[in-house]
């Protein structure tokens, strides 16, 4: 990882930085401070991120670049995705305990170069009681994690591994804005909790029942056209 000060106000005054929690309505003096104390962190791919330093605290966070999956390991090394966040999904804080347990640990990956900004907890703390609009963001993106984490509960509880893998597809086909996705088996069996023999074989199924082709490091789906509206979810399993 490699932290810099940015040493600029171009973050403090973008919406789009921190997910529209606006900052324009702080004191003149909070807003000095956080001119000289924005971090910018970059990450290589596939490096770890550190849970508690980033999502454990109470600092104010986003994602400028990149991707980072939370994975959940178990004791036998067994792992899910639980969440993958984005740049509109950044900036929650989980609770100090669900990061600790004895049956599972929770990690965070990189997935591509990724870089992210921060403002340290104590200036953070500032912020929060000065900004409403903050306040409001960081409630969107917890409540946004809960979701997610709600529909893959309910993803595990009730559909088969093959509907789930159908619809990891088309939620690639959505998040790339294309019909062919640049994923390897290895990947879509992380995601799934599954092993890449078990994906391989239902992949092969689904080759042959014409829903995708296999291709070199990708997958093509045949059944949707390439677009940039949002598929159906209904259309995402069957």
């Amino acid at each position: 990882m490699e932290k810099s000060i940015l040493n600029s106000d171009s973050y403090l005054n973008c919406k789009k930085s921190w997910g529209g929690g606006d900052l324009n309505n702080l004191k003149s003096s909070t807003k000095e401070q956080i001119k000289n104390k924005i971090v910018l962190c970059k990450f290589q791919d596939s490096e770890d991120i550190d849970m508690d330093e980033f999502f454990g605290g109470k600092k104010i966070w986003t994602l400028l670049k990149g991707e980072i999956h939370l994975v959940m390991r178990d004791v036998e090394g067994k792992t899910i995705v639980l969440l993958k966040i984005t740049a509109e999904n950044s900036g929650f804080i989980l609770p100090k305990g669900c990061l600790d347990s004895l049956i599972y640990s929770i990690e965070a990956i990189c997935v591509g170069k990724t870089e992210l900004c921060y403002i340290p907890d104590r200036l953070s703390m500032q912020i929060y009681d000065e900004c409403a609009s903050m306040r409001k963001w960081q409630y969107h993106c917890y409540m946004e994690m809960v979701g997610k984490l709600l529909e893959l509960i309910n993803d595990l509880s009730f559909l088969s591994l093959k509907e789930r893998l159908k619809k990891k597809l088309f939620e690639y086909c959505i998040l790339y804005k294309t019909d062919t996705i640049p994923v390897t088996h290895e990947r879509l069996a992380e995601e799934l909790a599954s092993s890449r023999e078990v994906i391989s074989r239902l992949l092969k199924k689904l080759e042959e029942e014409k829903v995708i082709k296999i291709k070199r490091k990708s997958i093509q789906l045949l059944d949707i056209k390439s677009t940039d509206s949002k598929l159906n979810p209904a259309l995402m399993v069957g």
